[in-house]
């Protein structure tokens, strides 16, 4: 892998995220998956902490999902030198990524293509509530939007992961 200290592996819920995660672990890589332990459900109106209600259709209009920057920003410091690849996305990563040096975005190419990866999920995976996935089918094209404006480098989440591990090691 390059000389690069921080990456940033982001997409849209189902875009492959935690496999690779799992697959640059198990390669030896320091990874932090987002998900576990540096993001939580925050109430969009008061900024507060608030408790998972994935069975309601209406919670999520109420909250987003925040990343824990300063949690996140201490496990970054203890890496040190240590290059350390992250992978996930919160609502507001957006504002967060000069926490990185690269940043990768794993990017689906329509609605038929999240269609088929979140119902292809194990269940209890995001998404598989039909509101879970309503709301990731319309919030999914302008965070890719954003992502790109901002700089991310795109890789198509329908390539082999091992094309994919080839673009983010190089």
């Amino acid at each position: 892998m390059s000389k690069t200290k921080r990456t940033l592996v982001t997409g849209a819920s189902g875009t492959g995220k935690s496999t690779l995660e799992r697959l640059f672990s198990q390669k030896g890589y320091l990874t932090e998956d987002i998900d576990y332990g540096f993001a939580y459900w925050q109430d969009k109106s008061t900024g507060q902490k608030v408790e998972e209600e994935r069975d309601n259709p209406d919670w999520l209009a109420r909250v987003r999902w925040a990343l824990d920057y300063e949690k996140l920003l201490r496990r970054l410091e203890l890496a040190g030198d240590e290059p350390i690849l992250v992978f996930g996305s919160t609502n507001d990563l957006g504002e967060h990524l000069d926490l990185f040096d690269r940043v990768f975005l794993l990017e689906y190419q329509g609605e038929d293509q999240i269609i088929q990866r979140i119902t292809g999920r194990p269940e209890g995976g995001y998404g598989k509530h039909s509101h879970e996935l309503d709301s990731l089918l319309s919030y999914y094209v302008g965070y890719q939007e954003q992502m790109k404006n901002l700089g991310a480098t795109v890789i198509d989440c329908n390539l082999d992961l091992g094309e994919i591990t080839k673009i983010i090691e190089a």
